[in-house]
């Protein structure tokens, strides 16, 4: 026997994530590629001049950086 009223249960309401918090997980990301492709392009001037590569040689120092860019095509 119940004294109260009958209540019936409600579903759990689903939280959304703040928008901020989506933004930041998508920005971080870009910014570290940006800022790697920056550190590559500054020092491979210095390598180029130190160590007189070639051309294919310098490749091995473009290539991994460019190919992490989610804009690379």
């Amino acid at each position: 026997m119940s004294t109260g009223p009958h209540r019936t249960a409600q579903p759990a309401e689903r939280r959304r994530p703040p928008l901020w918090l989506s933004i930041v997980a998508c920005s971080v990301p870009m910014f570290m590629v940006a800022l790697d492709s920056l550190a590559v392009s500054t020092a491979l001037r210095t390598v180029a001049a130190e160590s007189q590569p070639d051309t294919t040689d310098l490749q091995w120092f473009v290539t991994p950086t460019s190919s992490a860019s989610p804009t690379c095509c």
